[in-house]
């Protein structure tokens, strides 16, 4: 599991593990008409991944200004 290998990694180097996830699913911006339902909303699902190990979560708003930048731009 990604999360799993996440949290392992980040012990093993003395760093907290972060999960970073979008709020709303990106394809509600991108293609509203493809997005899928969400089983688990937001709050739901920051709590869930701390109690799965995650020590920092961080929600980034998505926007459709933000779907422009390039994956590099972003990544940096």
């Amino acid at each position: 599991m990604l999360l799993a290998r996440l949290i392992a990694h980040a012990e093993e180097r003395g760093q907290p593990s972060v999960v970073l996830t979008f709020d709303p699913h990106p394809m509600a911006v991108v293609r509203p008409e493809s997005a899928p339902k969400l089983i688990t909303p937001m709050p739901e699902r920051a709590r869930l991944l701390g109690r799965a190990g995650a020590q920092i979560v961080v929600v980034i708003p998505f926007t459709a200004e933000g779907s422009a930048v390039p994956a590099r731009e972003f990544a940096q």
